[in-house]
């Protein structure tokens, strides 16, 4: 049977019919499976959406346009000390300090356009107490782009200021010790560039800290040598076999610590000079430090005792009577002609021994004898000694001394101690004459 000149029978558009609704059916079906696939990985993505949300150690804001809150996180409502359901639907400008009102006002202007703000502020904790933190803002939008809502990500900076603070007030203290220091200092970090340059150094290189400070290449050793150059400073940071030869008399030498003697051309005058590394807190070296301190006037005095003691070593050198010295410690200074004649030992035998071994020459054995009693007056001494005389420190006494060339002598002895400027006993001298000729003669009459 034919339908309306319609070539196809009955039976098949009957059956083209229910294969349509099969597939119908089918396409049904698979429409429903993945709207339920979609709804339920739509489901999970909240759940873990929401699981990381409160997972997370800062604070989450979702703010309305219209400035509401729409949720929060526990870390947020702890950070502001309130219950969640005390948050949600709340007008956020009263978290706010009011003195940052306006100005969050202003930028919450720029949430809506897709841009993301980050500044510091002040919230309002439940207690009235200020809460310094950073908020990050982002926009969110749906699928046509359309402005939802501002996801506000809150970070607590109270921990972060306080620590801050404690390290610029240590750095406050260190910058006051360093520029109350009798020698002059300056600091130069990791780059080479002037951090810190204190009264001293002004006063001693002329050159003002505001017009150093900040500066790099090399500056700093323009006052000292006219030109910009790596000094000893830079050694601790840059070691450089080159530039430590530079340095004749280096009294210290370690990895990134240095103390020299030098005197620098322009400068003109001998310094003691030290240098040092700088770590940060986990060891890296971050800077250096050197302090300076001008010797010129230690220097000359030191000639001048040098002068001075060798005019005096010409002196006792020429004494006709025999005469030694020996230090605080009893070790021999000197010892001159006269006495490598009495007693046949040269100067270069005797000279830094110490232990009494001096007493040698005159009795054998090594034991205190005048030199000694001059400076230790309560030293017990053997009783051979006949004291003559004990005045001012002075001491002199007559004495055998058994084992002088020629079977021993009878000698006469005076000691005396010898004091710094300090007034302090720094060692001691004797000089011995030769009296077995008088002890002969008195013995004869």
């Amino acid at each position: 049977m034919q339908l309306n000149g319609d070539s196809r029978s009955v039976d098949d558009l009957l059956r083209e019919i229910s294969e349509l609704k099969v597939e119908n059916a089918i396409l049904r079906g698979e429409a429903e499976r993945l709207s339920e696939e979609r709804t339920t990985a739509d489901v999970a993505k909240s759940a873990l959406s929401a699981k990381a949300l409160e997972a997370t150690s800062e604070g989450v804001w979702i703010i309305s346009p219209d400035l509401k809150t729409i949720d929060a996180n526990a870390a947020f409502c702890k950070m502001l000390g309130y219950e969640k359901d005390e948050l949600l639907g709340a007008p956020i400008l009263p978290f706010f300090c009011p003195e940052v009102q306006s100005t969050f006002l202003t930028l919450a202007t720029r949430f809506e356009d897709d841009e993301r703000v980050i500044y510091d502020t002040e919230l309002r904790h439940k207690d009235g107490g200020g809460v310094h933190c950073q908020l990050n803002v982002a926009s969110l939008s749906d699928d046509s782009a359309a402005f939802l809502a501002s996801c506000v990500t809150v970070t607590d900076l109270t921990e972060r200021l306080a620590v801050e603070d404690d390290l610029k007030e240590s750095k406050d203290r260190l910058s006051e010790i360093l520029e109350f220091l009798p020698d002059a200092t300056f600091v130069i970090d990791e780059h080479g560039r002037v951090t810190f340059w204190n009264r001293a150094m002004e006063e001693l290189t002329g050159v003002l800290a505001e017009d150093i400070v900040g500066q790099g290449d090399y500056e700093y050793a323009l006052p000292f040598y006219g030109d910009k150059r790596p000094i000893l400073i830079d050694l601790v940071l840059n070691p450089n076999e080159d530039l430590e030869a530079k340095y004749s008399s280096i009294l210290i030498r370690e990895k990134t610590y240095f103390a020299v003697e030098t005197t620098p051309p322009v400068y003109g005058k001998a310094i003691f000079a030290v240098a040092a590394a700088i770590y940060d807190s986990k060891g890296r070296v971050v800077g250096a430090i050197e302090s300076v301190r001008d010797i010129s006037a230690h220097k000359k005095a030191e000639q001048s005792v040098r002068e001075s003691q060798a005019r005096l070593e010409n002196i006792i050198s020429l004494l006709p009577d025999p005469t030694f010295v020996i230090d605080e410690h009893g070790k021999v200074t000197f010892w001159n002609r006269a006495m490598e004649e009495l007693t046949g030992v040269r100067a270069e035998d005797m000279i830094g021994k110490g232990d009494y071994e001096y007493a040698r020459a005159f009795y054998g054995e090594t034991r205190p004898i005048l030199i000694d009693l001059a400076m230790y007056p309560d030293l017990d001494i053997p009783e051979s000694y006949a004291i003559l005389d004990r005045k001012l420190g002075f001491i002199s006494a007559e004495t055998y001394a058994p084992a002088l060339p020629g079977g021993g002598s009878f000698v006469y002895g005076t000691a005396a101690p010898i004091y710094d400027i300090n007034g302090e006993i720094v060692g001691s001298i004797e000089s011995v004459r030769d009296i077995t000729d008088r002890k002969r003669a008195e013995d004869e009459v």
